[in-house]
């Protein structure tokens, strides 16, 4: 009887101890995701925090469908190199809210021969369905028109027609690389990790049947952003219009001309102030 009991007695510390050791590795994985949404919202941070409010880059998170933000890509190439980093992806509904992050990872095997390494902070913003729909497959290639540069906002990235802009903000001896050949892969293991479920980019960005706390600090960050860029469109056309008022006696009636934007693929540039010095996560 007493060898019985020390039998229970022991595999009940065997399982407590299980349990104890499941549970921290639990909290593990779901603290790596955590401190990647963190980051992420600094990122976001840190890429707005000198940009005017009437800026492209404002207009751009306005309309965007969705962003991809990347806190953190890291190039290095000795002769052939390769850069890696993870991402999170959030949409956005009819009413303006964002919806919780998917995590993605991002990887691209070459980008021409250089010397040097670099540090990135890079938002990526998805501007209709078809581009947001791109990124809900298992693997995602950029085209040969995704780059950007260090500092600047840069255009389409043309891979199927998708109508994707990137913002990078870097710090390194890399001028700026392309994103040509990147690949954008969906995490499953942190989604899992992180809502304690199984589920998918789908489930989480366009259903939106999922949803942890953690990233409000993020989706409240965008929300904020989206506001000021409004806020700031609607200031700028009163003043536009003002303007038109007072000089509209000189000008002839008629059919107005405007320019022709770009075409589609076309890159498109804007100038920000310089980055920071790398951050160390």
């Amino acid at each position: 009887m007493k060898h019985m009991n020390s039998y229970k007695y022991l595999s009940l510390c065997f399982t407590a101890a299980l349990g104890v050791s499941i549970s921290t590795a639990a909290y593990a994985s779901t603290k790596a995701e955590q401190s990647l949404v963190d980051h992420a919202t600094l990122a976001v941070q840190d890429i707005y925090s000198d940009v005017s409010t009437d800026s492209k880059l404002y207009s751009r998170l306005k309309e965007a469908r969705a962003v991809m933000i990347c806190p953190d890509i890291t190039r290095i190439s000795l002769v052939f190199g390769g850069s890696g980093g993870s991402c999170v992806l959030l949409s956005r509904d009819a009413q303006g809210s964002w919806s919780s992050p998917a995590f993605y990872s991002m990887s691209s095997g070459s980008f021409g021969i250089q010397l040097g390494v670099e540090n990135s902070e890079v938002m990526f913003f998805l501007m209709d369905e078809t581009s947001l729909r791109s990124l809900l497959d298992s693997q995602f290639t950029m085209g040969a028109t995704a780059s950007a540069t260090a500092a600047k906002a840069s255009g389409s990235a043309d891979s199927g027609g998708e109508n994707i802009y990137t913002i990078q903000k870097s710090s390194g001896l890399f001028a700026g690389a392309a994103f040509k050949g990147s690949k954008l892969k969906i995490d499953s293991k942190s989604n899992h990790n992180y809502y304690n479920e199984t589920v998918g980019p789908e489930d989480i960005v366009i259903a939106m049947r999922v949803n942890n706390s953690g990233a409000d600090p993020l989706r409240r960050m965008l929300i904020k952003l989206s506001k000021q860029a409004t806020t700031s469109t609607t200031t700028t056309t009163k003043k536009s219009s003002k303007k038109d008022d007072s000089t509209n006696s000189d000008i002839d009636s008629g059919a107005i001309q405007l320019a022709p934007s770009g075409g589609s693929g076309s890159i498109k540039s804007e100038s920000l102030a310089p980055p920071p010095a790398a951050k160390k996560y």
